[in-house]
């Protein structure tokens, strides 16, 4: 299975995907840093064959569409206004039959 991990900041659900389920792991952060040290840290336990990341926005994806078998936001979309513009882009690379996984804290009238 081959995972898109949206806002991976560090890497530590990709790790954990990979590590503990076997799966094909790429993570999106918009930021640099972020992605520079979530390498560092896939290649010091290993997993580099496994996960990749790179840097990018979720609201314009640089992915070919139904690149992946699901995606995955863990305290992500809280942070992103055009919720509307993410969800579609998520759509756009998940293969037919996909999964979606979303862990999120969200308070509000709705």
């Amino acid at each position: 299975m081959h995972v898109l991990d949206v806002g991976s900041g560090v890497g530590g659900p990709a790790r954990t995907l990979a590590s503990e389920f076997g799966c094909k792991v790429t993570g999106l952060d918009l930021t640099k840093t972020y992605t520079h040290a979530a390498e560092m840290l896939i290649n010091h336990v290993g997993l580099g064959d496994s996960v990749t990341f790179q840097q990018g926005s979720a609201l314009d994806m640089p992915f070919d569409d139904e690149s992946f078998d699901a995606a995955w936001l863990q305290h992500v979309s809280i942070n992103i206004e055009g919720k509307m513009q993410l969800f579609r882009g998520i759509h756009r690379v998940i293969r037919s039959g996909g999964r979606l996984a979303i862990h999120e804290v969200m308070d509000g009238p709705e």
